[in-house]
């Protein structure tokens, strides 16, 4: 591709950038407000007894159970970043707890590579190709596997992960926009999603101009779209988390796209030739790390790691990249896409900000725990990578064992370990 530009086409380029990365800015802003509104929804709805129902459940309160439902969501959504935004959420809206929501949240990070198995398979026309694009797709599911493995155990037992947090919020520059969706009485709801017995049936929690008659408010402050509406609480939750989600969806996909656009063409060339260099002696080792800032820098930018990890893996297949330069890039990524969470956090307003982003921190730490076993180690840095490796060259020889793998990992061995944990404590 040209690189050279005449001075019109330099500043087309630069004005459409520019633009690109404004609009950015701005979906991000959206991003973060539809949060915090599936934040307030989730409380509006809890206040019906739905969160003590969902805080108490066995499927949540065990944590093999909880492990395989994140595993599930994250499947069905492929979004790990998606279901800890959730996670986020429903922790806001006291729904749930730290301690019980942090195995979904190590559940989610493994069931998030299935569409990269399937891009994959693109590749099963030149066998050497898929070799390398299947062992770089499987580069996740290992990492995680190893993770879980060494992970959950510590922390079912020392709660390590529960006991890391920090604060700082964005909610300042959120909340006046927040407010003109939906405002609820937070003080109620909280009282409610403990005791909902102690309010009337017909009590409602959001703050409206009217009352329970029909006739309005004088001088009403509240200036939100619910504020003169009749319906119901659980349908106003209904349609904020709805709205909400369809507004995050619409939000990932726009990032995704601009970015894209942005990473694409001209920009793609030194993205490239920078992915192809190595740090010269004595500091060669220092190659991997920059490369992991890459990849977390660039899924930060956009919020999903399912697609950048595609990407990953068809960079495997197509430029030849060696199975070394696609790790660090993946564990970036991984790191990158954690991020969401804390911006999910930062949505909240301050009665509930301390658990939300001591949740997202969970997931942080979770991570860079993981890299630091697996990756900062020389010799534990072999073990996934050994693993993956020995999965491409089973795929290359046997077409059939993708359809195997898929089917054992993401259905099958799900199903029968869920099944175990809601059997008798003998089993």
């Amino acid at each position: 591709m040209r690189l050279d530009l005449d001075p019109k086409e330099k500043r087309t380029f630069i004005i459409t950038n520019i633009t690109r990365g404004l609009a950015v800015l701005l979906i991000l802003f959206v991003y973060i407000c539809a949060l915090a509104q599936i934040a307030t929804a989730f409380s509006l709805i809890g206040s019906f007894g739905l969160g003590k129902v969902i805080k108490d459940s066995p499927l949540i309160q065990d944590p093999i159970s909880g492990l395989i439902l994140g595993m599930v969501a994250t499947v069905v959504l492929q979004s790990p970043t998606a279901t800890v935004t959730v996670l986020v959420s429903m922790v806001a809206a006291n729904m749930i707890t730290v301690h019980t929501a942090i195995p979904v949240m190590i559940g989610s990070e493994l069931g998030s590579s299935m569409v990269n198995s399937f891009v994959s398979m693109a590749y099963s026309g030149d066998k050497e190709q898929f070799r390398r694009a299947f062992a770089a797709a499987t580069l996740p599911d290992v990492f995680n596997f190893c993770n879980l493995v060494v992970i959950l155990p510590i922390e079912i037992a020392t709660s390590a992960i529960e006991k890391l947090s920090w604060k700082i919020t964005l909610d300042y520059l959120t909340d006046p926009f927040n407010k003109l969706i939906l405002q609820v009485n937070e003080v109620e709801i909280r009282n409610a999603t403990i005791a909902r017995e102690s309010f009337p049936p017909d009590h409602s929690f959001v703050s409206r101009c009217v009352f329970a008659n029909g006739s309005r408010i004088a001088n009403c402050p509240y200036k939100h779209i619910f504020a003169y509406s009749s319906i119901g609480d659980m349908a106003i939750g209904v349609i904020v988390v709805v709205g909400s989600v369809i507004a995050l969806i619409c939000c990932l996909c726009g990032i995704v796209h601009l970015i894209t656009k942005m990473l694409s063409g001209r920009l793609a060339v030194p993205l490239r030739k920078a992915l192809d260099k190595e740090v010269p002696q004595p500091f060669k080792w220092l190659t991997g790390y920059i490369i992991m800032f890459i990849g977390m820098v660039v899924t930060l930018l956009l919020q999903s790691n399912s697609i950048f990890s595609s990407s990953s893996n068809a960079i495997s297949g197509n430029w030849c990249y060696f199975i070394e330069k696609v790790y660090p890039l993946t564990l970036g990524s991984n790191i990158g896409a954690t991020f969401a969470g804390v911006i999910a956090a930062m949505s909240a307003d301050e009665t509930r900000f301390e658990k939300t982003l001591h949740m997202a921190m969970c997931s942080v730490i979770y991570n860079i725990i993981g890299t630091l076993m697996f990756y900062v180690i020389p010799w534990t840095r072999k073990i996934p990578i050994f693993l993956c490796m020995r999965l491409g060259n089973a795929t290359a020889e046997y077409r059939w064992f993708i359809i195997v793998y898929i089917l054992g990992l993401f259905v099958i061995l799900p199903a029968i370990i869920f099944a175990l944990s809601l059997g008798p404590d003998f089993l």
